[in-house]
């Protein structure tokens, strides 16, 4: 069960625990709980059918159960890395196998998302179930032809600081980026790409914000006329070509659950030799050994490295320009999406020669 009940954190934050819970049921073979949306002040109960007082229940639970906590301390002592496998060996030491009825509280944001990649279908399989999810990303897809460039561009405003650039915003979260730079991005696709990229625009700003992107583009859509798209704002993001992200962790989310390149807004990144990293500037990333530190040292003993490697994540500095092996790959993908080459669409494709 997810803990502390009654948060009510934004939905990233949520589903960082949610998927912690859906880990745990799967090892232990044990009902995993959700989130107590109903003490959510965002409303979630709504989407997921769950009750308005599921927050009561969770709390009654703890006072009547015996209880026992996967925190941070319990995961480091139980050999930290593989989520799963630092709970597998915490359930071996508390012999929860002989157990025949226990609470095990799940909580905090720390970890990373990368631990809990075995959570990432059974979650999206919550969260297209969930209210208006389906209708609304239909909607979109019919919009949007099937054989263009879907670019998606994840425009944060809202409950968001005023927007910042440069090296103002380096490792700061929560912060709006400057709308230059989406502007910026945009046109430096359309260059390429002209009438064959469309973009999809996710965005908690007020309407009338979002029509400067209508003078750089014709193909623009937007998700303002739909009703609850707070899951399926994510999901469109997750589904498209090429994600461009805003400095979140609802962006963060979207392209985790998704297997599409993503750009990032340079100048947030940390330096770290002539690489950089989202995570950079925590202290626990920039130790040796560490997965961030790792990878950095990794591609400095590289030959050759930048033509070696491939990324997903883009970095994309103020001037809106995307590197071209990322062009190259992008007119790939749109190659691909054809109905003329795709055979179970009534495409084709060459006979090998004998």
């Amino acid at each position: 069960m997810p803990d502390p009940v009654g948060r009510g954190a934004g939905l990233g934050n949520e589903l960082i625990v949610w998927a912690k819970c859906i880990i745990a049921g799967h090892i232990l073979n044990a009902n995993a709980l959700h989130p107590a949306w109903g003490a959510n002040a965002r409303g979630y109960h709504r989407f997921f059918g769950t009750s308005r007082l599921d927050f009561v229940a969770y709390r009654m639970l703890k006072k009547v159960m015996p209880t026992l906590r996967f925190d941070e301390a319990a995961y480091y002592a139980h050999g930290g890395g593989d989520y799963g496998q630092a709970l597998q060996a915490f359930a071996v030491t508390n012999k929860l196998e002989s157990r025949s009825h226990y609470l095990l509280l799940v909580d905090g944001l720390w970890g990373g998302l990368d631990m809990l990649s075995n959570a990432r279908l059974p979650l999206l399989a919550h969260l297209l179930s969930s209210r208006s999810t389906a209708s609304n990303l239909y909607a979109l897809d019919a919009a949007i032809p099937r054989d263009r460039l879907r670019v998606a561009m994840h425009v944060r405003r809202g409950d968001f600081n005023a927007p910042q650039s440069g090296s103002a915003v380096r490792g700061k979260f929560n912060v709006a980026l400057p709308m230059d730079w989406y502007l910026a991005v945009m046109r430096n696709l359309v260059e390429y790409f002209g009438n064959h990229v469309h973009f999809l625009i996710v965005s908690d700003a007020p309407e009338e914000d979002l029509s400067i992107f209508y003078s750089v583009s014709g193909n623009v859509v937007t998700t303002k006329y739909q009703n609850m798209t707070d899951i399926s704002d994510m999901l469109a993001l997750t589904y498209s070509d090429f994600v461009v992200c805003s400095v979140s962790s609802f962006s963060i989310w979207a392209v985790f659950l998704s297997s599409a390149r993503y750009g990032w807004y340079e100048p947030h990144l940390e330096p770290l030799g002539g690489v950089g990293a989202v995570w950079g500037s925590e202290p626990l990333q920039r130790a040796e050994g560490s997965l961030t530190s790792a990878a950095a040292a990794f591609f400095a003993q590289t030959e050759n490295a930048e033509e070696k490697w491939k990324f997903r994540g883009i970095p994309i500095g103020d001037d809106g320009i995307c590197p071209n092996y990322l062009l190259e790959d992008l007119a790939a993908c749109l190659a691909l999406k054809q109905r003329s080459s795709d055979l179970i669409r009534y495409g084709i494709a060459p006979l090998r020669r004998r």
